[in-house]
């Protein structure tokens, strides 16, 4: 009998208690997640320099090897082995679903210039 009453006397959270305690979740929140979208873009221009540097050594080193300047793209640096396979874009706002292309090109004073940029994006009906 004594154990009812003091259940009974024992009150739980008001309306308002909880309200706040969810306010201040929602705060947290609001603070948090744009914190970690401005990290993970952050993280995929990283991604996307590395393999903009990772491309550009392995043109540079198949040029040092004596392949023709004309002949560097991204598939003949894939299947002579200087890259292990064709990095893909990292998913950078507009840009995704891609592969890089590659161009050499000598310029006026003999020096080796390679540019790599995003493959453009197919967007016709066949590849949405």
């Amino acid at each position: 009998m004594r154990w009812k009453k003091e259940r009974l006397a024992e009150k739980g959270f008001t309306l308002i208690e909880l309200i706040l305690v969810m306010a201040i979740l929602a705060l947290l929140m609001a603070l948090a997640v744009p914190r970690f979208t401005a990290a993970l873009e952050n993280s995929k221009i990283q991604a996307h320099n590395a393999n903009v540097k990772m491309i550009e050594q392995a043109a540079e080193l198949a040029y040092i090897n004596g392949v023709k300047v004309g002949d560097i793209k991204m598939q003949k640096l894939v299947d002579d082995d200087y890259l292990k396979e064709a990095p893909e874009v990292p998913k950078i706002k507009d840009i995704s679903n891609s592969t890089y292309d590659v161009t050499a090109t000598i310029n006026e004073k003999n020096k080796l210039i390679i540019t790599v940029i995003p493959a453009a994006i197919d967007k016709s009906e066949n590849n949405p």
